[in-house]
């Protein structure tokens, strides 16, 4: 048996980092801005259609005021 099988991590619960979400949807929308800048096509959509998905599952779990 693992051990590590009923340790419970110290990122799950209500402290995870919520911000890792927001975080890679910032980058994610940079690097398909730059993308369409640069080749001039709106194939890049997608990205950027990722990038408002990533950032809105980061701001919509992160704890609430009062919580820590």
């Amino acid at each position: 048996m693992n051990p590590d099988q009923n340790h419970e991590s110290k990122h799950d619960g209500p402290n995870w980092k919520w911000w890792h979400f927001v975080l890679a949807g910032l980058l994610i929308a940079t690097w398909s801005i730059w993308r369409w800048w640069e080749t001039g096509f709106i194939k890049h959509l997608g990205g950027l259609v990722l990038a408002a998905l990533a950032i809105l599952v980061g701001l919509g779990s992160r704890p609430k005021r009062g919580s820590s």
